[in-house]
């Protein structure tokens, strides 16, 4: 229902939420940004350099080596790992974005269910629910999320910052294509 996603978060601006999200987006299993951490975090939003984690895009090395303990080599290494995270799977960028309930392995079935972002943002509650594996909350919440034009500007401030989610690619070599590289001539 509509009235659960405001209940859920009272203040979207709060920095504590604010970190958090910025934290999952960077961490290992999401963008795999490894040169940003809790404190690198904590003082470009204290400085008013970071609201949100689209805004790790227009990062400059200026910014970065204003701040304690960061010298040029270090501020290179961040820069060189946002830079990288802009060639990501569809399914990294999904889980990266923080939608509820959707963990690692539901964003994989969703990015290989819609295979391109454009598609699974135009997604409608029936093409959700075809999917097996989402329950109808996780569906709603899918939904919910990329309905929401503040998520969808998010979305597209990612973009515009050069972030390129790629659609999946599914290898499978059938046997038959196995088959029929190693058959000898007759």
């Amino acid at each position: 229902s509509k009235g659960d996603v405001e209940w859920r978060c009272p203040n979207k601006n709060c920095t504590a939420q604010q970190t958090e999200q910025i934290l999952h987006f960077v961490s290992r299993r999401a963008m795999d940004i490894d040169t940003i951490g809790p404190a690198l975090i904590e003082q470009l939003m204290d400085k008013r350099l970071l609201q949100n984690a689209a805004d790790l895009y227009l990062l400059s090395h200026e910014d970065l080596s204003g701040l304690d303990r960061m010298g040029d080599k270090s501020a290179e290494n961040v820069l060189t790992g946002i830079d990288k995270s802009r060639q990501c799977s569809l399914s990294q960028f999904i889980h990266a974005l923080g939608i509820t309930n959707v963990g690692e392995k539901t964003a994989g079935i969703l990015a290989q269910h819609f295979v391109t972002l454009e598609k699974l943002m135009s997604a409608k509650g029936e093409d959700l629910e075809k999917i097996e594996e989402i329950g109808p909350i996780t569906a709603e919440n899918v939904l919910c999320f990329f309905r929401n034009p503040e998520q969808k500007n998010h979305i597209y401030d990612f973009l515009a910052r050069g972030v390129n989610p790629k659609e999946e690619q599914i290898f499978q070599i059938s046997a038959e294509m196995v088959g029929n590289s190693i058959r000898p001539f007759k």
